[in-house]
């Protein structure tokens, strides 16, 4: 199975990746193109320590798209939920990157510790992108 050139962007890829939390989360990134192919590496706490490229449905992509859709900034900023008030501490903060065809990133850091209803539901989304993404196996 031959896997697209993870370095040549032809359209916008979606990156996510994990931070250290206090205690044994999973570190891990995770990228995926518009033709399903998805770049994952595992870092700490994951079943799979390293690289691994897996191919999904190009469906997958356009859902998670659509799914970002309505928490990505505006193209080419760097934003996150790090004011936010009702928080809780040692949590992992996500950061998501777009990457568009001309190279230009837009960001949005969010921290897993902010307990606000717009938070936790996206929270909720972000724990489910694992299964979303076909690499639960990869992480537990």
């Amino acid at each position: 199975m031959s896997y697209p050139d993870q370095n040549r962007i032809v359209e916008e890829t979606i990156s996510y990746s994990t931070s250290r939390c206090f205690g044994a989360c999973p570190v891990y990134s995770v990228t995926i193109q518009p033709s399903g192919a998805v770049h994952f590496n595992g870092e700490r706490f994951t079943k799979v320590v390293g690289e691994q490229d897996i191919i999904v449905s190009p469906g997958i992509y356009k859902k998670l798209s659509s799914q970002l859709s309505r928490y990505k900034p505006a193209p080419g900023k760097v934003e996150n939920n790090y004011n936010c008030v009702n928080k809780a501490t040692d949590h992992q903060t996500v950061s998501f990157v777009w990457t568009d065809k001309s190279g230009v990133e837009t960001k949005l850091d969010h921290y897993m510790g902010c307990m606000n209803s717009s938070d936790k539901s996206f929270n909720q989304f972000i724990e489910q992108l694992p299964e979303m993404l076909g690499i639960n196996d990869l992480i537990r």
